[in-house]
């Protein structure tokens, strides 16, 4: 089947390679192979899974900074996610959030199917799609 894939054009909204991942990534896994032992590779998806659930979760502390526990409710902290701008994600730049922009993906990374690495490999520099 990947003979057909062979030469396929894509895009991806994060290519994970470890030159690609990012400081936040590499100390959330610290911390977590630091709190339960568990310990997992650069590039594989157990080491994606973590970095971005850590980040996640980091995200929502962030939102929640600033924000009165007896004020503490969805739209609260709708607000204070929106107002956190600039936030890192596990591999490549940085990421925007905002009241107009719930998602934190501003690139998209051009990829073509390579049947003889059995993967997509990027083809080129990240593409900002939102700015």
């Amino acid at each position: 089947m990947k003979a057909s894939w062979d030469g396929t054009i894509g895009a991806s909204t994060v290519f994970a390679a470890e030159e690609d991942l990012t400081d936040a990534a590499f100390a959330c896994n610290e911390a977590i192979e630091e709190r339960s032992g568990e310990a997992y590779e650069p590039e594989s998806d157990a080491f994606g899974f973590a970095a971005v659930n850590c980040l996640s979760l980091q995200l929502l502390q962030q939102g929640a900074a600033d924000i009165e526990p007896a004020d503490l409710d969805q739209a609260a902290m709708i607000e204070g996610i929106e107002s956190l701008g600039e936030v890192e994600l596990n591999a490549g730049p940085p990421g925007t959030i905002s009241a107009e922009k719930h998602n934190a993906g501003d690139y998209l990374f051009p990829v073509e199917y390579s049947a003889a690495d059995s993967e997509f490999l990027e083809t080129g520099e990240p593409v900002e799609v939102n700015g």
